[in-house]
């Protein structure tokens, strides 16, 4: 059933330049932080010189600040520092990329780390140093995505739009129907075994995301499109009580 009560969720972003000031005293990261998926994992710390390229650690830089401030921003009411919330891995890749949890760092000791789950969802996308993260309280579920500009060819449009959303062609651009789609792929948690264009977005007269469609599911959903900086779109779809 869909309704109108309003999702409330937390949407951050990061950039190259702040990432700058921030690597440079990186030289180790744990095992279970946010980490590129070709990284080995291991119960030992590891030097990010060796395994990474510097474009993967100021991606990874810029997706784990963008999610700490999302996370923060959703919990404001609640006080808990920046600095106190780690977003970590959760163990679950997809097509998408690396799935991930936040956690709140409750307290610390010489030898230990007191970590507690937040019940958050969290989603977050990267592109040449930039990165977008978003928030929200479960049970809703959330995805975003950062997409350049142009970067979807007309050509494309038939691979990933259902019949319905082909219509939108002529009030939203390609990239920003594929940045939406992969969005809704995300909060969902589909796999490799779904095809793209089976999941389809439902859309109001005016032309505003209103439900996501996969299979025989209709699930309620908000959605926005974003331009964090010139040259770049961003979307963000929140779905209502999806449950695992």
């Amino acid at each position: 059933m869909l309704t109108d009560r309003p999702i409330r969720y937390s949407v951050a972003v990061a950039t190259p330049r702040e990432t700058e000031s921030l690597a440079a005293p990186i030289s180790t990261v744990r095992a279970n932080s946010l980490v590129p998926r070709h990284v080995p994992e291991s119960g030992a710390s590891f030097r990010t010189s060796v395994v990474w390229s510097e474009p993967a650690r100021h991606d990874w830089l810029a997706s784990r600040l963008a999610a700490k401030r999302a996370a923060t921003g959703l919990l404001k009411a609640s006080a808990i520092d920046e600095r106190d919330i780690d977003i970590v891995r959760d163990g679950r890749d997809s097509r998408w990329g690396t799935q991930v949890t936040a956690r709140h760092v409750a307290g610390r000791t010489r030898t230990r780390q007191l970590s507690l789950p937040l019940s958050l969802s969290i989603s977050l996308s990267h592109a040449n140093g930039h990165a977008i993260a978003a928030a929200a309280h479960h049970p809703a579920r959330i995805g975003v995505d950062l997409e350049r500009d142009g970067r979807i060819a007309s050509g494309h449009a038939d691979y990933f739009l259902a019949p319905r959303e082909r219509k939108l062609q002529h009030f939203v651009s390609l990239t920003a129907l594929w940045a939406l789609k992969e969005s809704a792929w995300k909060a969902l948690g589909c796999g490799d075994t779904t095809p793209f264009a089976e999941l389809e977005l439902l859309f109001d007269a005016g032309s505003c995301v209103r439900a996501v469609r996969l299979g025989a599911m209709v699930i309620p959903a908000v959605a926005e499109l974003r331009r964090p900086w010139p040259g770049w779109v961003a979307a963000v779809v929140v779905l209502n009580g999806v449950t695992e």
